[in-house]
């Protein structure tokens, strides 16, 4: 099993993962009221699923979030994106919700480091965007690896 749901299951191994980690001032797990629910999630991450598709194709995005305070909309329209696997983290395999109590929200990022099935991760924060020189760089570290 991996880290994360049974999507992330599904695509069995050998995965490439950006990771990034959601979670609110309503999720008590350190503030990060900057991507409230009702204000920025869906403005960070709309332009960037359709970067990472664009310029990184054959990598994933995991979105290890706390649906606290969210609504039903918008945790439904989550999962719409081809290219992006939802984490919750009051689910995931393994740690069931227990994860959530002892592992604040800036450190979900990093669960891809412990999945069987990811052979290459990147954490990044959502406010982050994709840049050509850095996906050029992780192309040239790519096959360095396979050398």
């Amino acid at each position: 099993r991996s880290l994360c749901s049974i999507q992330s299951d599904h695509r069995g191994p050998n995965q490439k993962v950006i990771s990034i980690s959601v979670y609110g001032s309503s999720s008590n797990y350190t503030d990060n009221g900057m991507f409230a629910w009702e204000t920025s999630i869906f403005s960070f991450l709309i332009p960037l699923a359709n970067e990472v598709k664009l310029l990184l194709p054959s990598w994933i995005i995991r979105l290890y979030i706390d649906f606290t305070g969210s609504t039903k909309s918008q945790k439904n329209f989550l999962y719409n994106f081809s290219n992006i696997d939802i984490c919750d983290i009051h689910n995931i395999p393994m740690f069931g919700s227990s994860l959530v109590s002892y592992l604040p929200g800036k450190m979900w990022r990093f669960l891809p480091v412990f999945d069987p099935f990811v052979d290459y991760f990147l954490s990044r924060d959502l406010d982050s965007p994709i840049m050509k020189r850095e996906t050029e760089t992780i192309d040239m570290w790519l096959s360095d690896n396979e050398r």
